[in-house]
């Protein structure tokens, strides 16, 4: 795949105490560029609002604009996946580092993040509200609920 700007992966960061962000701008745009999939290998619920970047000239009778109908059904089922993909993948990481077996995501976030398992980088503002970017401590696997 090809490298394409990051200008995408901008975020309202959690500053520390000094007022600077807690987390390495540079490296949140590397893991943003590294999730990059190619349009044609996307399944849907893999990302919570996929975004397509194009690199090349689009002229405007090459521009349609979906049915709100298609666009509400596409956007709707993609979060649904996401957000039930995520979640079984956090109660499972939970159930892997600390040993209990949370029944919500929530929980289980709570309590990864009590112990340092996960760390709180980074608040969105997205369409649908706030959303909350965390990073594993071991791995630096990122995640957004």
């Amino acid at each position: 795949m090809a490298t394409r700007p990051s200008s995408a992966a901008f975020v309202n960061f959690i500053a520390s105490k000094d007022g600077r962000p807690n987390y390495d701008y540079k490296k949140l745009s590397q893991l943003y560029d590294s999730t990059a999939v190619d349009y044609a290998d996307y399944k849907c619920g893999h990302f919570r609002s996929p975004e397509v970047i194009v690199q090349q000239e689009i002229s405007p009778d090459e521009i349609k604009i979906a049915e709100e109908a298609v666009r509400g059904k596409v956007y709707t089922e993609n979060h649904k996946r996401y957000d039930m993909n995520l979640a079984e993948k956090l109660i499972r990481l939970a159930e892997t580092k600390i040993g209990i077996r949370f029944e919500t995501a929530n929980s289980a976030v709570d309590e990864l993040q009590k112990r340092g398992e996960i760390k709180r980088i980074a608040v969105h503002d997205d369409s649908t509200g706030i959303r909350e970017s965390y990073m594993t401590t071991d791995t630096e696997e990122f995640f957004t609920i």
